[in-house]
């Protein structure tokens, strides 16, 4: 009976040390989980069943060889310990810890091969057409919150006109794709720019449409040096055609200089070949001289074809070299000198490469319309709409209170600090109702496009970009009613209380989870990480679950979490 007993004692433990080296090698847990409960266990028949699973398993012989020299260590020091008995040898013999130790090895290096496995499964390369497809999509949101932006500004969306262009020009393209309106003043639109009845319609037009940038980039054909090759045995008819060129050149320096004195903010731009002799003439000469008087500049910028890729049909980069005389500071600063980097080979320009040079590259189209939206549109008014939030007095909202006054904020806690592009305008003037009204659906509209800010940010970027007066208070004075319903305590849904009806959370009862990505500065890698946080003293444990490149997904699957909880939370 002594016999059947020791050895079922004996059989027990064994199954038992068998499913706990089985439940180490499925969690892949750490060294650190086996507590002093676990060493009551766990005895000398572990190790025979961490062998036999680590054969069933498939694991590599050198992690094998390892575990076989722990166990014969363990038989050594088994050996040396004397009269052992078979009771002491199931669980309580002086053999126990080292058994423990190589059962920690064994879940220890389980568990690197399970995370290196894990990191190889996760990993996927993110294909080029789902990241184009979600470049397009931010594009897109971004260009619908620049439209109703412009939209509330300027009432509509800034204008930009093109002159002399071809019917398809890409400049103007390009204009309307990031968020302007482009119009194409020439002749294929009813535009005859070399007559002078012409020019009395633009008035008209400049009245209705107020554009905000002119770009001009007139014939040049009849100034450059290989017309004199062409003309050269007829001299008088190529007088005659430059004759007319400068009588268009009068019309169209006195148009830009009177839409200057109309509206003063007003920037033009005049394109020509860098070596075309136009630039000589006493009526550009004359133009240059009143926009200085004007303090309008001009500035000139050299742009040269192949910086922005102009090449033939052998791919071969084509030397074309433009000036830009402008009265735009912040587009000179930009362009002053985008010239050929002296870095490849340029095909000579001739037959059809001559026709091809006339038109801008994309890119170089592209850059200037970015330039334009800058300062039309800047990014700082984006910036404007979502400032965090922050209690103190606010020197921006008292610009706009009366006499005797007391402004009442529309939401709590919204105020920020006020910075230096954004002191209001107070010229003041008198709005009808009808304003009144179609002024207050523009800010409904502007208020969900960009995700419903405050209102006191609204009215900061309103006062930046120069609104009038009555504009920003009514801005100021903007109440959404999603926000008041959705607001803790509002005063239209009756529904939310401001205070909880159930108690609050104890210490240590709620826990809240969640998964963060964190990207390091100035290296190609992301970082993703758990977030552990008690809801009561928010008192945070994070944990980084995997490091990957930019480009690259990860999905943590739930073992990853249940582990991390239960070393990092639980037992940390």
């Amino acid at each position: 009976m002594g016999e059947s007993n020791e050895d079922g004692v004996k059989s027990s433990v064994e199954d038992e040390g068998i499913e706990w080296a089985k439940e180490f090698r499925r969690r892949g847990l750490r060294r650190d989980y086996i507590t002093d409960e676990v060493y009551g266990k766990l005895g000398a028949s572990a190790s025979k069943s961490g062998e036999k699973d680590r054969e069933s398993h498939g694991l590599p012989d050198g992690r094998r060889e390892g575990a076989d020299s722990t166990n014969r260590r363990s038989k050594d020091v088994g050996a040396r310990s004397g009269n052992v008995s078979k009771r002491q040898r199931g669980g309580v013999g002086t053999g126990l810890p080292l058994v423990v130790n190589a059962v920690k090895d064994d879940a220890n290096e389980i568990e690197e091969n399970y995370e290196t496995k894990n990191d190889e499964v996760n990993t996927h390369k993110l294909p080029l057409r789902v990241g184009e497809a979600m470049m397009e999509t931010i594009h897109v949101i971004n260009e619908g919150i620049n439209s109703k932006v412009a939209e509330t500004v300027y009432d509509k969306k800034p204008i930009v006109w093109e002159m002399f262009c071809s019917p398809q020009s890409e400049l103007t393209k390009q204009c309307e794709h990031y968020g302007m309106e482009g119009m194409r003043i020439n002749l294929a639109n009813g535009y005859d720019l070399y007559k002078a009845s012409t020019y009395d319609h633009l008035r008209e037009l400049y009245y209705k449409k107020r554009p905000k940038k002119v770009w001009v980039s007139t014939r040049c054909t009849y100034f450059c040096n290989w017309t004199d090759l062409n003309y050269k045995y007829r001299w008088e008819e190529l007088e005659t055609k430059r004759r007319k060129e400068r009588k268009m050149l009068r019309m169209i320096t006195g148009f830009l200089l009177w839409m200057l004195e109309q509206d003063p903010s007003i920037e033009l731009y005049w394109e020509w070949p860098t070596k075309c002799r136009g630039w000589k003439e006493a009526i550009i000469r004359y133009f240059m001289e009143k926009l200085q008087e004007l303090n309008r500049g001009p500035w000139q910028c050299r742009m040269d074809g192949c910086r922005y890729g102009l090449k033939n049909d052998q791919g071969e980069f084509l030397n074309k070299a433009w000036t830009i005389l402008t009265t735009d500071l912040h587009f000179y600063n930009e362009f002053r000198l985008k010239v050929c980097l002296k870095n490849h080979q340029h095909a000579w320009v001739h037959g059809i490469d001559t026709a091809r040079s006339a038109y801008y590259p994309r890119a170089m189209c592209t850059s200037i319309a970015r330039n334009w939206q800058k300062v039309l549109i800047p990014r700082r008014w984006l910036t404007m709409l979502w400032t965090a939030p922050v209690v103190s007095a606010d020197p921006f909202k008292t610009l706009y209170v009366g006499e005797g006054e007391e402004y009442e904020p529309t939401t709590e806690n919204e105020d920020d600090p006020v910075g230096p592009d954004s002191q209001p305008v107070m010229a003041e003037d008198e709005a009808t109702e009808m304003e009144k009204k179609i002024w207050e659906a523009k800010l409904s509209r502007l208020h969900r496009a960009a995700g419903h800010p405050t209102s006191r940010n609204m009215a900061r970027m309103l006062s930046d970009a120069q609104c009038p007066r009555w504009k920003v208070k009514m801005a100021m004075d903007f109440k959404c009613p999603i926000c008041e319903e959705s607001k803790p305590g509002g005063s239209s849904s009756k529904q939310i209380p401001p205070g909880s009806l159930r108690p609050l959370p104890s210490a240590w009862e709620h826990v809240g989870v969640d998964v963060g990505e964190w990207t390091l500065p100035g290296q190609d890698k992301k970082i993703k990480f758990l977030l552990m946080m008690d809801m009561a003293t928010r008192f945070k444990v994070t944990e980084p679950l995997f490091v990957y490149k930019h480009g690259e997904t990860k999905v943590e699957p739930a073992d990853d979490m249940i582990r991390v909880m239960t070393l990092r939370w639980l037992l940390g």
